[in-house]
């Protein structure tokens, strides 16, 4: 987990404690994944090789996936909205 996206989980922990439980859910998905890349669409543009694992309406995972000595490394970058993805609602 990068230290930026800590940062980020304290503060949903802060101000959006109903977004907990799915971001808990989320992150256990894509630790216990065979296939973690399989659970985000794969992003193009600014966010290129990025993935987005939905947790509602509104909010996101950012993640990127890579294989190292045969297994999965998904790298957690950041909570956000679903504007801050994509840039619109």
């Amino acid at each position: 987990m990068s230290p930026h996206f800590k940062d980020l989980l304290k503060k949903k922990k802060k101000n959006q404690k109903y977004l907990l439980d799915r971001i808990e859910s989320a992150l256990n998905d894509l630790r216990e994944s065979p296939m973690p890349e399989s659970l985000g669409p794969l992003k193009s543009g600014p966010l290129k090789g990025t993935r987005a694992y939905k947790l509602n309406d509104s909010s996101r995972i950012l993640y990127s996936v890579e294989r190292r000595n045969g297994e999965w490394i998904v790298n957690l970058l950041r909570i956000c909205d679903h504007k801050n993805v994509y840039g619109r609602d």
